[in-house]
């Protein structure tokens, strides 16, 4: 079966699309970035253009045989959905109607959505892990607008017959066991790769954002995912859609907690060195703890995480980080730097 996967050219889609061709389907991806990351595309479809433009979507269900859609095509970062909030629905919201909306057209309907723990906002301690059921209360346009998502798949399932699941990310963390493809970013925002930027001599030390929180060392706690076992949740879900399954929503994570610091020791003690560490204000719309209950997952997708602890994702993003695609990435982008400064 051919399956869309919007947004296959980032992080956790270019994982999606390589496990996806890795369990016998054939990967379309569309991606704004496909021409740029051309190193996440692993020998499959891969086309540059928007998901707003609904045009090109029906060209590409009209060019290929699309049997079920996995839509990861998004803006993420969660400081600029505070800032930018009507850039965020604009992608987040409006590209899902597009896609919904040529799945309409075009016969399709079996949908995995992309959506993340954010639409949970800050649950209390005292009721972790987080539920589905938990009331939905986001801090953040990220969150709101993956919410709305949700609940415009509920609808469309009403209406059109086009059944989804909507599977609700924690920290995607780590890369590909086998090192092939991993996550490059430039200015890079997440943990893992923050750390890395260290090591390189990128920036000076590692910025800590809040060490107030009320967790056992002051930082915030996350649930950090292995992408490969997320990635892998997306074929399950395939399945369950495939065997006519019904809407839904789920959790995917680890199932347990890790702090800032711990990761952060977890590098230093494979690499064995020290980092040098600043601490600074909490950054606006974050939460101080949250991780995912994924008993759900077990029961209707037959799925549970695998790699997900931190000594399996520092493993495996650091083999990416010593990887020769990464390297030339990196080499790449300095390189530009360079040349930049120079013309100044």
């Amino acid at each position: 079966m051919q399956v869309l996967v919007t947004g296959g050219s980032g992080y956790v889609g270019s994982h999606v699309a390589k496990m996806l061709y890795e369990h016998g389907y054939t990967p379309v991806v569309v991606d704004k970035m496909a021409k740029l990351n051309s190193w996440s595309n692993l020998g499959w479809n891969s086309i540059s253009n928007d998901i707003k433009n609904k045009w090109a979507l029906d060209r590409i269900f009209e060019d290929n045989k699309i049997g079920a859609v996995i839509h990861l095509a998004a803006s993420s970062e969660v400081g600029p959905s505070v800032t930018r909030p009507l850039e965020y629905y604009e992608n987040n919201v409006y590209g899902s109607m597009q896609v919904l909306d040529a799945c309409r057209r075009n016969g399709c309907d079996k949908i995995v959505f992309s959506s993340t723990s954010a639409v949970y906002g800050e649950v209390h301690p005292s009721r972790l892990p987080t539920c589905e059921y938990y009331p939905k209360n986001p801090t953040t346009s990220y969150g709101s607008s993956k919410w709305t998502v949700e609940n415009m798949l509920r609808d469309a399932d009403v209406a059109h017959n086009i059944r989804s699941v909507s599977l609700r990310y924690f920290n995607a963390s780590g890369a590909s066991p086998d090192g092939k493809i991993g996550e490059w970013r430039k200015e890079p925002t997440h943990l893992i790769p923050s750390i890395q930027a260290v090591l390189e001599g990128r920036r000076s030390k590692f910025f800590i954002n809040g060490n107030d929180y009320a967790t056992s060392d002051g930082t915030a706690v996350r649930d950090y995912a292995h992408v490969w076992d997320i990635a892998s949740a997306h074929i399950n879900a395939l399945h369950y859609l495939e065997s006519g399954g019904k809407t839904t929503s789920i959790n995917i994570g680890a199932g347990k907690g890790h702090s800032v610091l711990e990761i952060l020791k977890e590098f230093e003690t494979q690499l064995g060195i020290s980092l040098n560490v600043e601490y600074g204000p909490r950054r606006p719309g974050d939460i101080p703890i949250n991780f995912a209950d994924v008993s759900e997952a077990k029961k209707v997708l037959g799925w549970q995480p695998k790699i997900s602890d931190p000594y399996n994702i520092v493993k495996d993003a650091l083999n990416w980080y010593n990887s020769n695609t990464y390297k030339e990435l990196l080499n790449g982008y300095l390189n530009t730097l360079s040349i930049s400064t120079t013309a100044i």
